[in-house]
């Protein structure tokens, strides 16, 4: 058993309580305190680079102004993160027909602000102005999704990346999921997540 696996518990429960429902929270408890009866690698108790100040895409291939823009800051690049938690949660609480175009209108979204902020053939360094008009309206995009969650899909929308990619290092330490810890939420994790809701 690692060492300091029963710090990260408490540590971890601290920090989740003030944003999740009692549902959610206790899933969590229970997933990471059943990491004290596994033999779990220190990765797990480590940060695995995944995170808030990172874009959630590759910056290598960023070409766009806006994309390069994300990249070039820590407060843009969590306004990114911001977003896509809450676009994500907002996604998977849809049905069927309401999942169809959510990403075509995400994307639609996303395009029109580079002409909102006059980010057009733009270049690094970017003026504060512009820097702050693509932050204010990530935070206003992610505020709207947020507004139409209820419940754990609201409390999943406010949780930071490394409190995700923490969530799923237990799972993986569990052998629930393969795969990188992202932070990301998508279709694989949460099918992992019913497995061990299943399994307990």
């Amino acid at each position: 058993m690692h060492s300091r696996i029963p710090i990260l518990v408490v540590a971890m429960r601290k920090s989740l309580s003030k944003s999740l429902s009692s549902i959610l929270l206790r899933f969590v408890c229970a997933l990471v305190f059943s990491l004290v009866w596994v033999k779990v690698p220190p990765a797990v108790a480590q940060d695995g680079g995944a995170t808030s100040s990172r874009p959630t895409f590759d910056c290598a291939k960023a070409k766009s102004s806006l994309a390069v823009l994300i990249c070039s800051r820590e407060d843009t690049a969590q306004a990114d993160w911001d977003l896509s938690a809450a676009a994500l949660a907002r996604y998977f609480s849809l049905d069927e027909r309401g999942k169809t175009d959510f990403w075509k209108d995400q994307d639609k979204w996303l395009r029109s602000i580079s002409q909102k902020c006059q980010l057009t053939n733009q270049a690094p360094p970017f003026p504060q102005q512009k820097v702050s008009c693509v932050v204010s309206a990530y935070k206003g995009r992610a505020a709207a999704y947020r507004s139409k969650l209820t419940g754990d899909a609201l409390a999943e929308s406010k949780l930071s990346r490394e409190q995700l990619v923490l969530i799923q290092k237990a799972l993986s330490a569990l052998g629930f999921l393969s795969g990188e810890a992202d932070g990301e939420f998508g279709l694989v994790t949460r099918a992992a997540i019913r497995k061990y809701q299943e399994a307990n």
